[in-house]
């Protein structure tokens, strides 16, 4: 009686793709996680080496030690004050919270990203 009615052959067919959409799912996230992983271990270190280039001179970068300039916080304490929003939006729209002197900087998006990447790996776990 199953093979006349259509509406079986209909159920077998939907079941049959919804579980190779669950596979394909399964296997392109299980592929793709890895260089997630990479890219964000990318932006770190990009993060790290802007960082370098434009504010080691007054900032401390790693995860001990003060500052060269003792107004300017280390980056591993910056999350203790602001979140990672926070540091975003003054990247973005020009840093106002800053030391004296502090720079006035262009940050692109992707810069931003890496820069904030780059905090939360080295900030302190409070």
């Amino acid at each position: 009686m199953r093979a006349r009615d259509p509406s079986w052959r209909r159920n077998r067919v939907a079941w049959a793709m919804a579980a190779l959409a669950g596979i394909l799912i399964a296997l392109i996230g299980g592929y793709l996680w890895p260089y997630s992983t990479q890219s964000d271990a990318y932006s770190i270190q990009s993060g790290r080496e802007l960082a370098q280039l434009l504010c080691a001179k007054c900032h401390a970068l790693s995860g001990e030690g003060d500052s060269p300039n003792t107004a300017a916080p280390p980056f591993r304490t910056l999350l203790a004050k602001l979140t990672l929003e926070g540091i975003e939006d003054e990247l973005t729209e020009g840093i106002s919270l800053g030391h004296q002197p502090m720079p006035e900087w262009q940050f692109s998006s992707q810069q931003i990203y890496d820069l904030t990447s780059f905090i939360s790996s080295i900030a302190e776990q409070q």
